[in-house]
């Protein structure tokens, strides 16, 4: 693998710097964005939940989880795994049910 620095760093292009072979790569988590985040807002607004007891991670998981803590505040955590669109679009009933138990 051949990794270049910039000449800020000391390096010019084309230098090629090694890389130990112990080195693992994490991926990257999937992150939850703003305009997701807002939509998530949104949808809670309309049920009347203040925002203040609703917790939203900024990383997604597999599966995604809603849940209430132990706290009284609702958890909502992204699924990683499905189109968001799909996932939001199931919300509602999902916040319903658990609001309920």
């Amino acid at each position: 693998m051949r990794l270049y620095r910039s000449r800020a760093m000391g390096y010019f292009p084309g230098d090629a710097v090694s890389v130990s072979s112990n080195i693992r790569y994490e991926p990257m988590l999937n992150m939850v964005s703003f305009q997701q985040i807002t939509q998530i807002l949104e949808l809670t607004d309309r049920l009347g939940l203040d925002r203040e007891w609703v917790e939203i991670p900024l990383s997604s998981e597999t599966p995604g989880v809603i849940r209430k803590l132990p706290n009284g505040k609702l958890e909502i955590i992204v699924d990683a795994d499905q189109p968001f669109d799909e996932w939001l679009a199931s919300l509602e009933s999902r916040i319903t049910t658990v609001m309920q138990e």
